[in-house]
């Protein structure tokens, strides 16, 4: 009977021992695979971030006459106007659309999640990944403060702020915050 129990009991704790490896194996699993998510993303936060820092820089270049340099500021647009390459025949509109993609929860907190999209006249080419939880354009005065209309005061400055958040409670954030002076702002 005690050999029985025995077995029994080795049995069980063979079974315990094989399903806690297999839940160690699978959370190792689940874990790089959020990693190499989150690397993708970040690789396209980056390339997405290179391409806003020249276009910001360069608003108003090549820009003459009575055309505004900005065209659209507001909660969900930023348009404006600048040449692409020195041979372009006039500027270029360039719009960065936000538009809602849906939420994530992260310790008990809702997140709404954003992707932005870069337009050069009309065509779309090129946006974030689709795990923004931050992601605004502040025109901003000489004196640093925020320019609440464009018409009424000049602006000299774009303050960019995008905050980018992971779905999973993992891995953490990657913040960008820069402040641009575009020479030819008018």
């Amino acid at each position: 009977m005690h050999v029985f129990t025995d077995h029994i009991l080795a049995t069980l704790i063979g079974i315990s021992v094989v399903v806690i490896l297999l839940y160690t194996q699978f959370r190792s699993n689940e874990t790089a695979i959020e990693e190499l998510q989150y690397l993708g993303a970040r690789q396209q936060m980056l390339q997405m971030n290179e391409w806003i820092e020249e276009d910001l820089l360069n608003i108003g270049v090549g820009v003459t006459g009575s055309t505004a340099d900005i065209e659209t500021w507001n909660d969900s647009t930023f348009s404006f106007r600048r040449k692409l390459d020195a041979a372009d025949a006039s500027p270029s509109l360039i719009t960065y659309s936000r538009s809602t993609v849906g939420s994530a929860v992260k310790t008990d907190s809702v997140y709404t999640l954003y992707k932005t999209v870069r337009s050069v006249n009309g065509v779309a080419g090129g946006g974030t990944p689709e795990n923004m939880s931050l992601a605004e354009f502040v025109m901003m005065d000489a004196s640093g403060n925020q320019v609440t209309n464009p018409t009424a005061a000049v602006a000299i400055s774009v303050r960019l702020h995008i905050l980018y958040s992971q779905k999973s409670n993992t891995l953490g954030e990657a913040r960008y915050v820069r402040r641009f002076w575009p020479a030819d702002l008018n």
